[in-house]
């Protein structure tokens, strides 16, 4: 059944509303409080030279626009990206058969071809194609050259989704490693092998396999970057098996697969574990040790406290395990699980037949034909997430909904409900959404803001005083542009627009909250030239 069908308003709707029954006082009052209003505000504009007096609810921005870098062949480069703070910007461009990455400005050198481009704190890198052989580049240093570089999936926790680089960096940025293969004595016209090396920081390798060709390969350090592990291949693709090695010391397996996920380290570093998929079904491997058999289990999670969780299924139920401990067993429960910051909470996803609800400490919310996106607030007290009921979504905030918001089931309906963000100090929310595949908005704190064709990259600032995002609008000299260029990127600061764009980069604040930055692609088609703009505004 639906939850009951009333706005989080209605309490309100039926008070009464007692009008003064002698409205002269009321009258004089008026006058009185219009004069004083006219001598103060006579009072300011005469006494400042026309400055007025600044309130706690306005905000004064100036914004700073610097030319970075300008070129011509704008149809020759790949959009630009920035690293998490938004200090440093790079992308990739072409010149005659050749590409090459710009950095901040500064180009590199020229190759046949470049992939996975990367900026973050490590710097940038990226891998490289020259002749036969792929290499990465690493703050222009080019490492050692091989027939091909493998791409990493370097977060584990987003399997539906995952974050592709070319190195794995240590949490510390003091280690690196990535994996390489070369063409093996066995090669032949009709049947191409490879020899798959880790390669590390200080020039170690350390054979995979000799025949196996992963489409991802799983390597993790630890969150302390103490510990190493990683998954090897013995034997040939159709009669081998994997094995682990954590800390050096190796472990062989009763199956035949390990997770995609690879091993998933505790957040204190202390312990670990991967999934072994094989003939009697699936299971865990905890700290070396083998949990419980199941038909089917799915990715795990730790949660800051070290809590070891997962769903698993028997038949025709399914059910999650948190610390070994069976919870409550449903026709279906979601393979994403949630612990809040503090550890000390968790949800999920979970349904009977055509209800389906979500899960929060144990307890069983309302149904709706179907439910997803659950987060936690950084605070750990609320929770959030998307419900949909009558082909329309709806946002739910701790069960009920907003009290800024109306609508049946906490907020107004609409086509689908996606990204949903809380304030570091979790007073604020945000979350984007779509009436029509091409009528895009955030809704911020219950007030729906600006359509576009698309909107990205939401962000509070640190004080959550502040947000930013990206939109995508119909240019204001469209019907000057061809069919397949009408639109524009435009930075919105406040519910303000900061500019137009050919191409932005995720709006970034600053870890005090009192500047916005980002970089920014203008072309000027007439002449074919593009300038990279770094702009920032101060609050």
């Amino acid at each position: 059944m639906p939850p009951e069908n009333q706005t989080p308003q209605a309490e309100f709707q039926n008070q009464e509303v007692n009008a003064p029954k002698n409205k002269t006082p009321l009258i004089i009052g008026i006058v009185i409080l219009a004069v004083v209003a006219l001598i103060v505000g006579g009072y300011f504009v005469f006494s400042g030279f026309g400055e007025r007096e600044e309130t706690s609810t306005e905000k004064v921005v100036e914004k700073q626009e610097t030319i970075v870098y300008s070129f011509t062949g704008t149809g020759q480069f790949h959009r630009i990206s920035t690293d998490p703070h938004g200090k440093n910007f790079a992308f990739v461009r072409y010149e005659g058969e050749k590409q090459f990455v710009v950095l901040n400005g500064e180009e590199h050198n020229r190759y046949d071809s470049i992939e996975y481009l990367s900026l973050d704190e490590q710097g940038v890198s990226y891998i490289a194609r020259q002749g036969d052989q792929e290499f990465i580049v690493l703050n222009r240093e080019e490492l050692e050259r091989h027939d091909w570089v493998e791409r990493f999936t370097t977060d584990t926790t987003k399997i539906e989704s995952p974050t592709q680089k070319n190195i794995l960096f240590s949490p510390d940025g003091k280690k690196f490693v990535y994996t390489a293969q070369e063409i093996s004595e066995t090669a032949s016209d009709f049947y191409v092998s490879y020899r798959t090396f880790l390669i590390f920081s200080d020039g170690k390798k350390i054979e995979l396999s000799k025949t196996f060709h992963p489409s991802t390969i799983n390597a993790s350090f630890s969150p302390d970057s103490k510990r190493f592990a990683y998954v090897g291949w013995e034997g040939d693709r159709h009669g081998g098996r994997p094995f682990v090695v954590v800390d050096g010391e190796r472990e062989d397996i009763d199956g035949w697969q390990i997770g995609e996920e690879g091993i998933i380290f505790s957040p204190d570093s202390q312990s670990y574990v991967y999934r072994v998929k094989g003939a009697g079904g699936s299971y865990f491997v905890l700290n070396g040790v083998k949990q419980s058999l199941y038909e089917k289990v799915s990715m795990a999670y730790f949660s800051s406290q070290n809590d070891f969780a997962y769903s698993a299924a028997i038949g025709n139920e399914e059910f999650v395990v948190i610390n070994g401990e069976e919870q409550e067993r449903y026709d279906k429960t979601s393979t994403r699980l949630i612990f809040s910051p503090d550890g000390n909470r968790f949800a999920y996803s979970a349904g009977r037949g055509e209800e389906k609800f979500v899960i929060v400490d144990g307890e069983e919310l309302k149904s709706f034909s179907s439910v997803g996106n659950v987060i936690f607030s950084p605070d750990s007290k609320s929770f959030a997430y998307m419900a949909r009921w009558d082909e329309k979504s709806y946002f739910i905030l701790n069960k009920r909904g907003s009290n800024r918001e109306e609508g049946p089931y906490g907020s107004l309906p609409y086509g689908s409900i996606r990204e949903i963000n809380f304030s570091l100090d979790s007073n604020r929310y945000a979350y984007s959404t779509e009436e029509t595949p091409s009528e895009r908005f955030f809704v911020i704190d219950g007030e729906r803001q600006e359509h576009g064709f698309s909107v990205r990259d939401f962000s509070f600032s640190p004080d959550g005083k502040n947000y930013a995002y990206v939109i995508t609008l119909r240019s204001p000299e469209w019907e000057r542009r061809e069919w397949w260029d009408t639109t524009r990127e435009v930075v919105i600061l406040n519910g303000e627009k900061m500019g137009w764009y050919d191409d932005v980069t995720r709006p970034v604040f600053s870890d005090d909250g009192s500047k916005l930055k980002y970089f920014a692609v203008n072309i000027d088609r007439e002449i074919d030239e593009a300038k990279i703009i770094a702009v920032t505004v101060s609050l």
